[in-house]
């Protein structure tokens, strides 16, 4: 019981420990909008190297829906009005 108890402890004092204290929803909106925008490069270079006409149709589905997905996000940031 001790050991999950105070890795848990650890965990969250790492994690919120700071000078300014950010909650944790808006942490993980901020992760989501960096995976997002990590996804969409990741997708806009793997369709920029193809060549099979099945792949690119593949991949600009692809392209359309991380760049929907990120704008989505973008979106809900701002409007809690946060900056990003």
């Amino acid at each position: 019981y001790a050991v999950p108890k105070i890795a848990g402890e650890i965990r969250r004092f790492l994690r919120d420990d700071g000078t300014v204290k950010v909650s944790r929803s808006l942490k993980e909106q901020a992760m989501s909008i960096k995976n997002a925008r990590s996804e969409l490069d990741w997708a806009v270079s793997v369709f920029n190297e193809l060549t099979d006409h099945a792949a690119i149709d593949y991949a600009s589905y692809y392209v359309l829906a991380a760049r929907t997905k990120y704008s989505y996000l973008l979106q809900l940031a701002k409007e809690r009005n946060l900056s990003v």
